[in-house]
């Protein structure tokens, strides 16, 4: 997909979730995450492994989450 695409999905998605919508997000991409969401649950081999969110939500912990 192309940056452009991209932004316009991500703006969808914040508007969604403005108006109150539950917007699930799958990614790998850790600064998307972040970027997005207000909680991130992290799942490795199909179990949940870890939660972060509030202050906790940090690029530093989710990639040291995924070690």
């Amino acid at each position: 997909m192309d940056i452009g695409a991209k932004y316009d999905i991500h703006k969808l998605l914040r508007e969604l979730a403005k108006g109150g919508m539950a917007v699930l997000v799958v990614s790998d991409d850790v600064a998307e995450i972040t970027a997005l969401c207000d909680r991130a649950l992290i799942m490795k081999a199909g179990r949940m492994t870890g939660e972060f969110k509030g202050e906790e939500l940090t690029d530093d912990n989710l990639y040291k989450s995924t070690i």
